[in-house]
């Protein structure tokens, strides 16, 4: 029997096959993994929202408990998920992370926005932008993270500064400390973290 050689499109449909069938897997298994943080987080919701109905009206002080019992019992769901596989650890581990940091930010926001600070819409804004940079440094680069640790940490001691200083304190600590950010990150390669 002679073979046939292999020609470009027979070689690209086979790698286009391989990579089709690698993200299916990929979105099964993501399935797989998301369900009981799923299960989880609906019935904090149920039950936050259950208490919110006999609370009084703006009365917010269940959830940043439960969002704690979340994030907890989410660590130990991601846990007891990477036992099971260790190769997984390290995206288990940034899965875990973020769930945190969503829930860490959940019950930071109300509580910035509800504490009557004159500088509370300020002191959201950047905390927002910390948020952003953090997740972004948990699955991307490394550097952005500590960014969005030290955006977070500056825009929260603005709730104790003076507001007429609000406005320039948070511009030259919040913008121009991105810009110096960006102008030191402009030069940097992969691996340089």
């Amino acid at each position: 029997m002679i073979e046939q050689p292999v020609t470009v499109d027979d070689a690209r449909r086979s790698l286009e096959a391989a990579e089709r069938a690698e993200r299916e897997i990929f979105q099964a298994r993501s399935y797989v993994r998301a369900a009981p943080y799923l299960v989880l987080w609906g019935a904090i919701w149920i039950l936050g929202f259950l208490l919110a109905a006999y609370a009084a009206p703006g009365d917010a002080r269940m959830w940043p408990a439960l969002s704690a019992l979340g994030a907890v019992a989410s660590l130990v769901i991601a846990w007891r998920q990477n036992q099971r596989r260790r190769a997984d650890l390290r995206r288990g581990l940034r899965t875990t992370a973020t769930a945190f940091l969503i829930a860490f930010y959940a019950g930071l926001w109300p509580a910035v926005l509800l504490s009557h600070n004159p500088n509370r819409f300020g002191v959201y804004a950047g905390t927002v932008t910390g948020a952003a940079y953090l997740i972004a440094g948990l699955w991307a680069a490394p550097l952005i993270l500590w960014l969005g640790l030290v955006v977070t940490g500056v825009f929260l001691a603005g709730l104790v500064v003076d507001p007429a200083i609000f406005p320039a304190y948070a511009a030259l600590l919040g913008g121009g400390g991105l810009i110096a950010a960006g102008l030191l990150l402009r030069g940097k390669k992969a691996g340089d973290d």
